[in-house]
């Protein structure tokens, strides 16, 4: 009985260090995949960021994997896409900002919807006057 019990107590630490180290190789992922989608941007590399954020966004919901897709949409000129991308990136958090210049400028250029941009840019404006 002991034995048993001993037996399942160390089946059930090795589960939970499993489970550690799979979340800890999730988030090295994650910082990679990350790292990469910046350097993919740097080089103009659109279908490559594309892929990278699409990766990313299926490990993890998160804004910069959002902002990441919507400018590689951008820079394919799939502007329906980056833009539906960059409103998935809440203004008040990381690349937020970034993302909403990126919409202002496709409402403007692209859709020429002026009002909406500088609607757009009043709301940026009364969250961050920088």
């Amino acid at each position: 009985m002991l034995a048993r019990k001993l037996a399942f107590g160390i089946a059930l630490l090795l589960l939970a260090v499993a489970a550690v180290a799979m979340s800890l190789r999730r988030q090295e992922h994650i910082v990679e995949l990350s790292e990469r989608c910046a350097a993919a941007a740097r080089n103009d590399d659109w279908k490559t960021l594309e892929g990278l954020a699409r990766e990313w966004i299926q490990m993890q919901a998160a804004p910069g994997a959002d902002y990441w897709l919507g400018m590689a949409l951008k820079g394919q000129k799939r502007f329906d896409g980056a833009r539906a991308a960059f409103e998935k990136v809440p203004i008040s958090g990381p690349r937020g900002i970034d993302a909403a210049i990126e919409r202002m400028e496709i409402l403007f250029h692209v859709y020429q919807q002026p009002r909406e941009a500088i609607r757009l840019a009043r709301d940026l404006l009364e969250k961050d006057q920088k």
